[in-house]
């Protein structure tokens, strides 16, 4: 009975003793729950013929040998994410392709642009297979576009990161569905300027569902909501008086739709960081644009690619730059 009853405090000591050396971010992600978890099932067993003073360093000197591994999960987590994102890039080339042609997502198989051959299983791994054929199709000898081997080099890239910066977790799991959806509003955006409804409007529903169900860190859904109707309207209406006044369209029913999206799963604070980045990112390239390419004032440019390239730098450093920035906003 008195071994049982150790079996919480021996626990609790293994778990004070990595916090304490190691700080709570090692507890947060999943990796180092199973750590955890292996050092107190140690501790239970080992607590039965130690008595407490030699459990506590017994558990101690677990604890620093489980944690000694880190590197090698960081390492082994962070190469599947990129597999795993390479992959998911290489679908993503295919929505890119297909989905603004109405074409179904899954059939029939990839081909080749030029020939219209089947594209062989060994010749479609993703990054890889470009390289070796040298960027051309076995079967014509055609060019195979730089954008295929791009897009799924960004997608591993960008898996890779929001695994080192999530862990395992849900909002790990949220964020990549959310940035893959940039991805692909970006590319559609650029190549045929318009931004599915498939995605924007089932993105809204996602992000509210998942801010709902406490996934996205921060968030709930009343912010959720409030950042989906601002995205929304913040946009819609200066639309309306660009129209009235220059009797074209300023600014396309998608990007309006596309801010929503980010509303929902970033709230107030990613809106206007979102809005405030990408109309900075738009001036500049129109500015270059302009110097460049001899561009005016009623040349198109896609807004889509600025929204969503703004949305992931969000993503990964928008509350940290908003808290500087307030910090900063402080002492003047």
């Amino acid at each position: 009975m008195q071994d049982i009853l150790w079996r919480k405090p021996i626990i609790l000591l293994s778990i004070t003793h990595v916090t304490r050396r190691h700080g709570w971010y090692g507890i947060r992600r999943t990796r180092s729950v199973v750590r955890l978890a292996v050092i107190a099932c140690g501790g239970i067993v080992k607590c039965t013929i130690l008595k407490q003073r030699e459990t506590r360093v017994f558990l101690e000197d677990l604890a620093d040998r489980a944690l000694a591994i880190d590197p090698y999960l960081t390492f082994f987590w962070a190469a599947g994410s990129f597999m795993f994102g390479a992959v998911i890039g290489s679908f993503l080339n295919v929505v890119i392709h297909r989905l603004p042609a109405g074409e179904s997502l899954v059939r029939p198989a990839s081909k080749c642009p030029a020939c219209g051959h089947d594209i062989r299983f060994y010749d479609n791994v993703p990054i890889v297979s470009y390289f070796i054929l040298l960027g051309r199709c076995r079967d014509c000898g055609g060019r195979i576009s730089w954008r295929y081997p791009l897009v799924e080099f960004l997608s591993a890239c960008l898996c890779m990161a929001l695994n080192l910066k999530w862990g395992i977790t849900p909002a790990f799991a949220v964020w990549i569905a959310f940035c893959f959806a940039m991805m692909a509003v970006f590319w559609i955006d650029l190549d045929h300027m318009i931004i599915p409804d498939v995605i924007s409007l089932n993105g809204i529903a996602v992000g509210l569902i998942a801010a709902t169900a406490g996934l996205i860190p921060g968030m709930n859904w009343k912010l959720s909501m409030i950042g989906t109707v601002l995205g929304g309207a913040i946009l819609f209406v200066p639309a309306i008086i660009y129209e009235q006044i220059r009797g074209v369209e300023g600014l396309g029913g998608g990007d309006i739709k596309l801010l929503a999206m980010i509303g929902s799963f970033t709230g107030i604070g990613g809106v206007m960081f979102v809005l405030f980045v990408s109309s900075l990112l738009g001036s500049i390239s129109a500015l270059a644009g302009i110097a460049i390419k001899g561009a005016n004032a009623k040349t198109p440019i896609p807004f889509g690619p600025f929204l969503t390239t703004a949305a992931v730098i969000y993503v990964f450093f928008g509350p940290e730059i908003i808290d500087l920035l307030f910090a900063v906003s402080l002492r003047f």
